[in-house]
């Protein structure tokens, strides 16, 4: 079964397995996931902003910069300025870094991450989700860098964000 010729599988949100047959006759299934952004946060004196929250699968709590999935019709810098006030409270101007495929093997979709430079987060104008119980933490660059060495799994998007930013001064 060609590209043309894909299956879907099973459906559900944005959940979406797609049975492909490969150039040399393998089946494979991907699952066919909606685009999501990446916020990475920074305050006028140079720290990094992450959220903290505990995660289904993860046994300890989980630093992140700020992400999220983007809706159908809406503008990956929309989404960036939605997912960034929900979990941060801040708004910013938004500065689009990279986008990337993460998975190509086994998950297609892109993030599109985004620089935000901000004044300062608010509890009080948060509007997280409801299955959503998130924290703040603000990290310089060397403090960030040594906060992930001492975690026993690192979130990619963490990843993802300091190798976008890598290449902005």
């Amino acid at each position: 079964m060609s590209t043309e010729q894909a299956a879907v599988i099973y459906e559900l949100g944005a959940l979406s397995l797609t049975e492909f047959e490969t150039p040399r006759g393998k089946r494979i299934l991907l699952d066919m996931g909606s685009d999501a952004v990446l916020i990475v946060p920074r305050t006028k004196d140079g720290k990094y902003i992450l959220t903290v929250q505990n995660r289904i699968g993860s046994s300890e709590e989980v630093y992140e910069f700020p992400s999220g999935g983007i809706h159908p019709g809406e503008s990956p810098e929309a989404a960036a300025a939605r997912e960034l006030l929900e979990e941060t409270g801040a708004t910013a101007n938004l500065k689009f870094l990279a986008k990337t495929e993460p998975l190509s093997g086994l998950v297609k979709f892109n993030i599109y991450i985004f620089l935000a430079d901000i004044a300062s987060v608010s509890e009080d104008t948060k509007n997280l989700e409801e299955h959503e119980e998130v924290s703040t933490v603000e990290f310089t660059k060397e403090e960030l860098l040594q906060k992930i060495g001492s975690l026993k799994t690192v979130d990619g998007y963490i990843l993802l964000g300091l190798g976008a930013i890598a290449t902005v001064s």
